[in-house]
C-alpha cells in the first residue's frame, strides 16, 4: 500500500524479486520502487544496483525434446469421464475479437440487447449457459444487465456480429450493495454440453478498473459438479479452478469438459466491489465438429471466417516434420497441457522454417496474434455484417 494517498488503496504490489540483499518491488500504480536494504543504516550507505535485465526467451525444443514429447503423447491414453473438468489456461491477447477463436457451437454476450444479451446461436440441441445470481441472494436479487458502452472502439470490448460493431456490456451481480467481508452474492451459470470433449471459456474484462474500488476486483472462478440446487453444489469440492485479477486488459479463463452433463460455473465475489463478466463460449474439440456444427457461421451472412488452410510441406525438415506430428497428436490428446505444448511446437516450427501458412493456422488455434490476424478480423467482420444485413434486413433495428 502506498502512503502518499493518504492510507488509500491507490497502488498494489504486482511483483517481488528477492535478490541475495535486496527486494525489488513492482507496483501496479507505481512502477518499479528502488530495492529495500533490510542490513542498511540509511539509504545513502548502499549504492543503488542496476535495474535487474529482462529474462532471455527460452531457446526452442531440440529434436530429441520434441521426439520425447511425442512418444508421451501417443502413448496417452486418455481417460475423462463424463461431468469431470480441468482447467486449461488463459487468453490475455485475444480480447474483444472472439468471433472465431470462441463459441463456434455456442455463445452468450451478456446484456448486448439490455435487458438481454445475444446468444449465438439461439437454441441448439445440448448446448445452454443460464446466468443467476448465487444460491445465497436468489430469490431476493438478481443479476443485473449492465451496458457501460453503447457504442464503444475499445478493441477489449467484444465485437456483436448482430449489431456490428463493440459494446460493453456485462452480467453484475449487484455486490456493491452487499458488505466486503460477507460471501456472495456472485455469478452462477449452469452450463448444459452434448456428447463429447468441450471447451467452456469466461470472458472478463475490467473495464473499469483503473480507479478506487474498481481495481479491487479479484474473483475466484470454479468448475462446480452440477446438483439441482446451487446450495447444494457449493458444497462439494471444485473440478477445476482460476483466479482472475488484475484484468483491464481483458482475459478468456478456459475449463475442459465432457458430456453429456451440465455443470456449474460460479464466479465469486472474493471480498471485490461487485462480480462482472461479459460473456460464455462453448467449443466442440472432440469428435472434431463437423460443418453443420459451426452456429457461429450464422451470423456472418455468405462470409465463412475459418482458421487459414495449409497445405502440406514437401522436403520438410526432421525438426517441422515432428513438429506437425506433435501438433496433431495433441489436437487428439484432450489434456490440460496440451495448449504449452502447442506453443513449443510452434516456436520450434518457426524456427526450421514453416510455411506462412502453417504459422498463421497454429497462430489462429494459439490464440496468438500479429497485426495482420487483427487486419483480416476486422475485413471479415466488416464484410460479414454486410452479408448479414443483405440476408436479414431487420437486423438493422438491433443496431440502435
Amino acid at each position: 500500500q502506498s502512503g502518499a494517498n493518504g492510507g488509500r488503496l491507490e497502488d498494489y504490489i504486482g511483483a517481488l524479486l528477492v535478490e541475495s540483499k535486496a527486494v525489488w518491488v513492482g507496483m501496479y500504480g507505481g512502477g518499479l520502487l528502488p530495492p529495500a536494504y533490510p542490513e542498511a543504516k540509511s539509504a545513502s550507505s548502499i549504492a543503488a544496483p542496476s535495474i535487474p535485465a529482462l529474462p532471455v526467451p527460452a531457446a526452442p525444443p531440440t529434436l530429441a525434446e520434441l521426439n520425447s514429447m511425442l512418444l508421451r503423447v501417443k502413448s496417452l491414453i486418455v481417460q475423462m469421464p463424463i461431468g469431470s473438468g480441468a482447467y486449461l489456461g488463459e487468453d490475455w491477447q485475444t480480447q474483444g475479437d472472439s468471433i472465431g477463436r470462441y463459441g463456434r457451437q455456442y455463445a452468450h454476450f451478456f446484456a448486448m440487447q439490455s435487458p438481454w444479451g445475444d446468444h449465438f446461436p439461439v437454441s441448439m440441441p445440448g448446448y445452454q449457459a443460464v446466468a443467476n445470481i448465487g444460491p445465497r441472494y436468489a430469490g431476493t436479487d438478481a443479476l443485473r444487465s449492465w451496458v457501460q458502452w453503447v457504442h464503444t472502439e475499445n478493441p477489449r470490448s467484444l465485437y456483436d456480429p448482430q449489431i456490428g460493431y463493440r459494446r460493453q456490456a456485462e452480467a453484475d451481480d449487484h455486490g456493491e450493495t452487499v458488505d466486503r467481508e460477507i460471501d456472495g452474492p456472485d455469478i452462477w451459470l449452469r452450463v448444459s454440453v452434448p456428447p463429447g470433449i468441450h471447451r467452456i471459456s469466461l470472458y472478463l474484462f475490467n473495464k473499469d478498473g483503473h480507479d478506487g474500488d474498481n481495481r479491487e476486483r479479484d474473483y475466484l472462478v470454479s468448475l462446480l459438479p452440477y446438483r439441482v440446487r446451487m446450495s447444494d453444489a457449493i458444497a462439494l469440492p471444485a473440478l477445476a479452478h482460476t483466479r482472475v485479477r488484475d484484468f483491464w486488459g481483458g482475459v478468456y479463463k478456459s475449463f475442459l469438459v465432457r458430456g453429456p452433463h451440465p455443470y456449474y460455473l460460479r464466479v465469486a465475489r472474493n471480498n471485490s466491489l461487485n462480480t462482472i463478466c461479459s460473456a460464455v463460449f462453448i467449443d466442440k474439440l472432440l469428435p472434431a465438429p463437423r460443418q453443420e456444427d459451426d452456429m457461429q457461421t450464422l451470423f456472418l451472412g455468405a462470409v465463412r471466417y475459418n482458421p487459414p488452410s495449409v497445405a502440406e510441406t514437401k522436403n520438410a525438415s526432421p525438426i517441422l516434420t515432428v513438429s506437425r506430428d506433435l501438433w496433431r497428436g495433441l489436437n487428439a490428446a484432450p489434456i490440460p497441457s496440451r495448449t504449452s505444448w502447442r506453443l513449443l511446437a510452434f516456436r520450434s516450427a518457426a524456427s526450421a522454417g514453416a510455411s506462412p501458412a502453417l504459422l498463421a493456422n497454429w497462430r489462429w488455434h494459439l490464440k496468438v496474434w500479429q497485426d495482420s490476424d487483427r487486419a483480416e478480423f476486422i475485413r471479415a467482420m466488416i464484410t460479414a455484417h454486410t452479408s448479414l444485413l443483405e440476408l436479414q434486413p431487420q437486423l438493422k433495428t438491433a443496431q440502435k
